[in-house]
């Protein structure tokens, strides 16, 4: 017991440090929400991500902040990059750890299609242009495009082979996307 609990400690103790640093980091860039996609963490989510010692971080221009701390929800954000008429392009994105065995994957370049309800991106060392979500619930909501971003079997096959784990990533609420523009 006493080792599960040290490892616990370690990870938080990590996570907590990476979250400084992404702070730090990408502070300047998260100020302004103009021609940003923000995208808020399921709670849930956030919470089996962490105690699987995965830490989301973001990279390339993408903003990062704290929703809420309890339960924990994380926002990043992503600056557009360009439109269409049913897409919408953007840059940066996000980089998983898996601070348990250094393993790591990072999905970039996100791209929202709103013809087919999905969400693209690259995958780095993988492939571009992977459908890695669906979305759903798509509104606007006091004058915000939003929508609900759910992990699909893409996404849970991509992460869990590049970080080791076994986390049933598929059908996972990942949070709620709001685009700003």
């Amino acid at each position: 017991m006493k080792v599960r609990h040290s490892r616990r400690v370690l990870i938080g103790l990590a996570l907590l440090g990476a979250v400084a640093a992404a702070i730090l980091a990408t502070s300047a860039s998260a100020g302004t929400r103009s021609g940003r996609t923000v995208v808020s963490t399921d709670p849930g989510t956030t919470r089996v991500l962490v105690q699987n010692g995965i830490v989301p971080l973001a990279v390339g221009g993408a903003g990062f902040g704290i929703a809420s701390l309890f339960p924990l929800s994380l926002n990043y954000s992503f600056p557009i990059t360009g439109t269409t008429s049913t897409t919408i392009s953007h840059s940066g994105g996000l980089r998983f750890v898996n601070l348990l065995n250094g393993r790591s994957a990072t999905v970039q370049n996100f791209v929202i299609d709103l013809a087919n309800n999905q969400l693209d991106a690259d995958v780095v060392g993988v492939a571009d242009d992977v459908p890695i979500a669906t979305l759903g619930n798509v509104a606007v909501v006091s004058g915000v495009p939003t929508a609900t971003v759910t992990l699909n079997a893409t996404a849970e096959t991509v992460l869990d082979t590049a970080l080791g784990t076994s986390i049933p990533f598929s059908k996972v609420p990942l949070g709620t996307a709001r685009v700003y523009s």
